[in-house]
């Protein structure tokens, strides 16, 4: 919490003169207790909100994980950064796959669950949001063996 407010005072000193603010994103989530959601909500709107507000230059580079509103809090494309690069093995989505696969089938054993969370190339897929293009997260191309070239987040 301390270092959401510590990095919103960091951007908005940065824009008060005019220095670019370059962003390394490798968030999976937040991890907070029930009587820290409060401070913890308000503490991240306000990082948030430095983010979009901001006027100078602002460029993002994915180096690991980006996933759900942590990725979105910071520096991403959806708040106004003017460039975002990842690297060849960064992930992007709402959730990790093997996450999702536990939340969706309940109960299963871990075999359904291993095998839902696999694509069909027998790695974790994604689809890319703009494009639709199906995306191996291993080989970070497409599915069809061509390269994936898709620039949309």
């Amino acid at each position: 919490m301390a270092g959401a407010y510590k990095a919103a005072h960091f951007v908005n000193f940065c824009d008060s003169f005019s220095i670019p603010v370059l962003t390394l994103t490798s968030v999976t989530g937040f991890a907070s207790s029930v009587g820290e959601e409060r401070s913890i909500a308000r503490a991240l709107a306000q990082l948030t909100s430095a983010f979009a507000n901001a006027t100078v230059p602002k460029v993002n580079l994915i180096v690991g994980k980006a996933y759900g509103s942590a990725y979105i809090t910071m520096n991403s494309k959806h708040i106004g950064a003017d460039l975002v690069f990842a690297y060849s093995d960064a992930e992007i989505g709402m959730m990790d796959a093997k996450l999702a696969a536990e939340i969706i089938y309940d109960g299963k054993d871990a075999a359904t669950i291993s095998e839902k969370s696999r694509g069909v190339c027998g790695s974790s897929e994604q689809s890319c949001g703009c494009c639709k293009e199906r995306l191996c997260r291993q080989h970070n191309r497409a599915c069809s063996d061509k390269k994936a070239a898709c620039i949309c987040f």
